[in-house]
């Protein structure tokens, strides 16, 4: 029994050790290389692309009124639950947008991660395109997403995640 309990105490012991040894040589996180903040954001919903916007190309910007706001999106509301527009207030927000050509193939542009980087201050908007099936009907798909002014830059980068 005695030597039970001195091998339970050994264990004990050289547990301890290990743990505070593995600490000790801990790597603390340099925070200087990597200065990221990730930007909080909402994505607008029940907005289109206008008609009038090259059907080609693919655009990316930064909206800061209401009125340039208008001349490339309208909205799309539709009855039920959700399908009133998003509310956008431009005096507290910045609308960034990116949109696609025109395709017939069902189309949804998700925004993963928004972040800016403290030390060059851009902005970097990290997204993923999810491709469907074939329909007969054109779309012009985009992505809207709204932050607050003081949170971005306005260099914003775009970068499409597989």
């Amino acid at each position: 029994m005695r030597r039970f309990f001195v091998f339970i105490l050994f264990c004990f012991v050289s547990l301890l050790l290990f743990s505070c040894k593995n600490e000790q040589y801990a790597k603390p996180q340099d925070t200087t290389l990597h200065a990221n903040k990730e930007v909080r954001y909402i994505v607008a919903r029940n907005y289109f692309a206008n008609n009038t916007l090259s059907d080609t190309a693919n655009m990316q910007m930064i909206i800061n009124t209401q009125a340039e706001f208008d001349k490339y999106f309208s909205p799309a509301a539709y009855m039920g639950k959700g399908g009133q527009p998003t509310q956008i207030d431009f005096n507290h927000q910045k609308a960034i947008c990116f949109i696609l050509p025109v395709t017939n193939i069902a189309t949804d542009i998700n925004c993963n991660i928004l972040n800016t980087d403290q030390n060059t201050k851009a902005t970097t908007i990290y997204y993923n395109v999810l491709l469907g099936e074939e329909i007969s009907y054109s779309i012009r798909p985009c992505l809207i997403v709204l932050v607050n002014k003081e949170d971005i830059s306005e260099k914003v980068e775009f970068i499409r995640k597989k």
